[in-house]
């Protein structure tokens, strides 16, 4: 499925993270961070990897990177003219989402409805979500991640009573069999329309995309990335079970000075 949005710099990117797909789920050290390439330890994949993709993007996506090694990356990166910006990282495991989920009232709206299941894989639904999150200020996916085609994901959708997307949310796997997290799912992508908030959507787009991530999908554990400025989001995915693991960060690699914004 060949289906992008965003902006032109944007767009190249999700076309290499679909054309790399097969290479980043069997190569050691590679990482699928969704719109970018990336790593879950650089040092296995190899740091001429790492600045090769740099040089040609210049971003590369990092997760799950042990704290202690922070600097040690800086160090690297810094020296190539290149800044490296994390996100802290927020995990609950399988049981420990759905006790705290289930003593959460998840109840949607009167007439707002999940999308069917059967509609998620449609291009007239992708491209429908992929400007949804570009409306709301988020970068989207490529249209095979958000359907599932490089491997199992939740794309979560709640539809108003007028059948227009509410709310977003999105879970899939980010790291292969090489990885200690390979049975980890990342959750993000989390956008509710202007309009519709304050009806608590955010929330249960969220509860309702993680249960799936552990009751559909398998994954023994859920990840979300926040940054320490978004006491919203830090509230929500608190609220949702998980919470802060100050032991690992994630983030992106970029070149030059400025800082990577999606």
């Amino acid at each position: 499925m060949k289906c992008y949005r965003g902006t032109a710099h944007q767009i190249v990117l999700q076309e290499k993270v679909d054309a790399l797909a097969d290479w980043t789920r069997s190569t050691p050290g590679a990482c699928q961070t969704g719109r970018l390439i990336g790593t879950d330890n650089p040092d296995r994949l190899g740091w001429e990897t790492v600045f090769g993709h740099l040089e040609e993007d210049g971003v590369f996506g990092m997760r799950m990177i042990p704290a202690a090694d922070v600097p040690a990356v800086e160090a690297r990166l810094e020296a190539r003219d290149c800044r490296f910006d994390t996100w802290d990282v927020f995990q609950a495991e399988a049981p420990v989402i759905r006790s705290t989920l289930a003593q959460l009232d998840l109840a949607l709206p009167p007439g707002f409805v999940p999308l069917d299941r059967s509609l998620r894989q449609e291009a007239r639904t992708i491209g429908r979500v992929q400007d949804f999150l570009v409306e709301n200020g988020i970068a989207p996916f490529s249209g095979a991640m958000l359907a599932g085609l490089h491997g199992r994901s939740a794309l979560t959708v709640i539809l108003t009573p007028d059948g227009d997307i509410a709310a977003t949310a999105y879970a899939y796997f980010p790291h292969n069999r090489h990885s200690p997290h390979s049975a980890c799912a990342w959750g993000g992508l989390v956008a509710v329309a202007p309009s519709h908030r304050g009806r608590r959507l955010g929330l249960i787009v969220n509860a309702m995309m993680l249960l799936e991530a552990v009751d559909d999908l398998g994954a023994a554990s859920v990840h979300e990335l926040v940054s320490t400025s978004n006491e919203a989001s830090r509230r929500m995915v608190w609220r949702c079970g998980l919470v802060h693991h100050p032991e690992l960060v994630s983030g992106v690699a970029t070149r030059g000075s400025g800082r990577f914004t999606t």
